[in-house]
């Protein structure tokens, strides 16, 4: 494990860290402690925060860091929806701190496979606190130098102890976050993640298995070379 804290920063403590086990690194992030109130400012303000500078800067070295032969994925882990599809509560998740987010996905678009920087790296986003189920992407803008295929994914659970909740929240509205698939229903949900070598190829996928209420519900393979 390596601890991406700042020992200079005085609000250092251990509530974001980052390590790395077999073909994925991953990074914790605190999406509580440094915050800036949701509002009353827009979404799109660029002062708001929800890391915080130092956190923000450590997972923007994180992101850009080189990585040890055979580590072909990163996982950024966050407490709260990273797409700003759900519609209740919204101000609470990413969706209020539209500003910081971006700068977040322009970091993950540079090192996707394919993109203009071309190291083979895979982002994948996997978060929760919704009572739902959805997986998400990201691509980048049609004007931007990013392709299509530097798009970021995220898959959003929530824990084994959830209530039903009888109302969907999760609505797709434009091209910025685009739903890959919407599961509301069911008492629990969790998700499975799988990495695994594809015998003489040099290439990884993953495997992202949804269980409801025990069974599994759906599945979604990537790739990376």
């Amino acid at each position: 494990m390596r601890s991406l804290i700042s020992t200079s920063s005085a609000e250092a403590t251990n509530t974001y860290f980052s390590w790395t086990q077999g073909p994925a690194s991953f990074f914790i992030l605190d999406t509580r402690r440094f915050r800036s109130p949701s509002l009353p400012l827009p979404p799109t303000d660029p002062s708001k925060t929800i890391l915080g500078e130092q956190q923000l800067s450590d997972l923007l070295e994180w992101l850009a860091a080189p990585e040890p032969a055979g580590v072909r994925w990163k996982f950024v882990v966050s407490s709260v929806p990273f797409t700003k599809n759900w519609r209740v509560n919204a101000q609470d998740t990413w969706a209020g701190y539209l500003s910081e987010r971006r700068t977040i996905l322009e970091a993950m678009w540079s090192l996707n496979p394919h993109s203009t920087s071309n190291n083979n790296i895979n982002i994948v986003i996997l978060s929760g606190d919704r009572h739902e189920f959805a997986a998400t992407t990201f691509p980048p803008p049609k004007d931007s130098p990013w392709p299509e295929s530097a798009k970021v994914h995220e898959f959003s659970a929530s824990p084994l102890s959830m209530f039903y909740l009888p109302v969907h929240t999760y609505r797709q509205d434009d091209d910025e976050d685009v739903c890959i698939v919407y599961i509301p229903d069911g008492n629990s949900k969790f998700g499975a993640v799988e990495i695994e070598s594809v015998e003489g190829s040099g290439q990884t996928v993953l495997k992202y298995r949804l269980f409801v209420d025990g069974q599994e519900r759906w599945s979604y393979v990537l790739g990376a070379a």
